[in-house]
């Protein structure tokens, strides 16, 4: 009996690190994709840091529903990100531009693929500064940048006959395009759930939708489709109604 009790406490007294754990599983899952990413294995990359964002996803609701938010959590989620989000998709660029330069990676032009990591490091800084009780939501999010980048990976692993695809001109394009993007204060349309429900969701249940409907039809193609959706679906709210993505992120 004084056994059971003991596991029944143990059990209650990690319930409070079970985000943690989560968020640490993101870590790891980016690590492992920088490794195949650094070999370009731009396939088994992209899924890993699929994982990573759906780990990303599920962070902040498993601390909500186990009643943890802690200051520890918030550090932790946010240096998961950088590696994830930031350092991963800087080295898919990498190797992409060194196979669209004809160069190995080193002190060359390939290094322009990490402006995607400084880019990444600075919108998490200016999150993490932010009054936390503010509900501002502007720049394009890092796992987003980071599903063009590995989207656009994962394209060109199904076609290496696309030439074009690991063009200087088109990586360099897509690079400048997201950094200057998780930079800006074009308002974006929050994809973190907080209930539910279809009223206040809506857009956010129509982009899944699209996404679903992009994998089926554009399979491989679907992933920076999507984001490229998600960009213009959050510019054309913003140019319409000026207020409307920002109603969309405080539901």
């Amino acid at each position: 009996m004084k056994n059971s009790s003991i596991f029944v406490m143990t059990i209650l007294s990690m319930k409070r690190f079970l985000a943690d754990i989560v968020t640490l599983f993101n870590l790891f899952l980016g690590c492992t994709a920088l490794i195949f990413a650094g070999y370009q294995q731009f396939i088994p990359a992209f899924w890993l840091l699929f994982a990573a964002g759906w780990a990303d996803f599920l962070d902040g609701m498993v601390a909500r529903a186990v009643g943890s938010n802690s200051s520890l959590g918030v550090q932790l989620d946010s240096l998961a990100d950088m590696v994830s989000f930031g350092v991963v998709p800087g080295m898919i660029m990498v190797q992409l531009l060194g196979i669209g330069l004809d160069l190995s990676p080193g002190f060359n032009w390939t290094l322009l693929g990490f402006t995607i990591t400084v880019f990444s490091c600075i919108r998490l800084a200016i999150f993490n500064v932010k009054d936390s009780g503010s509900q501002d939501f502007s720049g394009l999010p890092t796992p987003s940048s980071t599903g063009l980048v590995a989207g656009w990976g994962l394209a060109y692993a199904h076609h290496p006959e696309l030439s074009w695809m690991v063009h200087p001109v088109t990586l360099i394009g897509i690079t400048l395009l997201v950094s200057v993007l998780m930079v800006s204060r074009l308002p974006m349309v929050g994809m973190k759930f907080k209930n539910w429900r279809w009223q206040g969701n809506a857009i956010r249940y129509v982009l899944i939708a699209t996404g679903i409907i992009l994998l089926i039809i554009l399979k491989e193609w679907a992933f920076s489709a999507l984001i490229a959706a998600y960009i213009t679906l959050s510019a054309v709210l913003f140019l319409i109604r000026p207020g409307t993505a920002k109603k969309v992120q405080d539901q």
